[in-house]
Order: C-alpha cells, then structure tokens, then sequence
C-alpha cells in the first residue's frame, strides 16, 4: 500500500530521504501505516501494521485489544498516562518497537 501523501515513485526511490520511504517492501506488506494515536486505535483484527513515525500517546489514551502484526520499524511509542500500550494482544506480533 502506498501512503496516501505519497505516489508509486516515491516509494521506489531508493535515493529517498524518508526513512520509510527506503523500504518499499515494508510499505507494501503493510495494510496501513500508523503515524498518529488514532491510527493506532483504528487497526483491524488481523491488520499488517508498520509504524511509519515516533508517536506519544495522550493521557487519556484507552488501551486497545491488539489483533493484528505491528512491526515498529525503529520507532518509539511514548506513554504520558498511567496505562499500557495494549489492554490485550491476541494472537499478535509485535516486533522492532521501544515503549517509553
């Protein structure tokens, strides 16, 4: 899949400055990049997910039931409140993530 901001060009530059831009492969494993708490939120049982950006979480965050593959790609998830990241994982993978 290729973000929406972005064309099939792009993504296959291998000259990109975006770091997730360098590895086609991952965008087009992926189902949806996550970039923002809401993306995070919005995932669908069974989901392909690549983390496309470092996010911090708001305080008011719920955690969800994670259904799905969540491959971090380097970034980090920051928390501000006082919950975790996910309420329960379910048959899921979670992999190349740090959770501050």
């Amino acid at each position: 899949m290729v973000p929406n901001d972005k064309n099939l060009a792009d993504v296959l530059d291998p000259e990109s400055e975006d770091k997730l831009l360098a590895d086609p492969v991952k965008i087009f494993l992926a189902d949806n990049i996550i970039n923002t708490p809401e993306d995070l939120m919005n995932t669908k049982p069974g989901g392909i997910y690549a983390l496309g950006a470092d996010i911090t979480l708001p305080a008011d965050y719920a955690p969800v039931d994670f259904a799905a593959s969540l491959d971090g790609d380097g970034h980090t998830i920051t928390l501000t409140g006082n919950k975790g990241l996910f309420n329960k994982l379910i048959n899921a993978s979670v992999k190349n993530l740090t959770i501050n």
